[in-house]
């Protein structure tokens, strides 16, 4: 577990104790690996070989009602398919969704 990164290390938690591991360039891969236990616990049905929760791609609802997805999240193990230019749709989407939904 990285605890910090300074100016030449990245500080590492591991089981064995604390690493003081060099570097040079450390890059931040936030959302590389998508975290979708909080989706599979509200009983939400993920695809095993790719990680793409189940979803309506026109309102970004899964398949428990009243659970919405938006961002890199829809695309599963593959991060590189969601950019800001094809994901910033998302929110209008699931927002015309809940409207209509709330709206009956």
């Amino acid at each position: 577990r990285v605890t910090s990164i300074g100016p030449a290390h990245v500080h590492v938690e591991t089981p064995e104790g604390p690493l003081n591991l060099p570097a040079e360039h450390v890059y931040l891969l936030t959302g590389f690996r998508p975290d979708s236990s909080l989706l599979a616990s509200l009983g939400v049905e993920i695809e095993s070989a790719t990680g793409v929760p189940q979803h309506d791609a026109a309102t970004m609802e899964t398949s428990v009602p009243g659970v919405y997805l938006a961002g890199v999240l829809t695309a599963g193990f593959n991060a590189n398919r969601v950019f800001i230019e094809n994901g910033r749709d998302h929110g209008e989407l699931l927002a015309r969704a809940i409207a209509a939904e709330t709206a009956r």
